[in-house]
């Protein structure tokens, strides 16, 4: 078993050798935390979304133009 683990190990590190070579590692580490990033906020901002409109007292008829008056000319 701990040849099985030592022959993995030096995989694993020759694989990540090859990754950090010439600054290529630090572009992998921010591409890999913004598409975390992005994808834990596709399942947190549909849970805290009810609770920010409630609190901030917003909804979504805001966004709506209102209509004008009854009986008025509109150009």
């Amino acid at each position: 078993m701990s040849a099985r683990y030592r022959s993995l190990s030096r995989q694993l590190r020759e694989t990540v050798r090859g990754l950090r070579g010439d600054g290529r590692g630090w572009l992998l580490v921010t591409v890999a935390i913004g598409w975390a990033f992005t994808l834990g906020m596709r399942f947190i901002l549909p849970t805290l979304l009810p609770q920010i409109e409630s609190n901030l007292h917003i909804s979504d008829s805001l966004a709506v133009e209102p209509s004008p008056p009854s009986g008025s000319v509109t150009p």
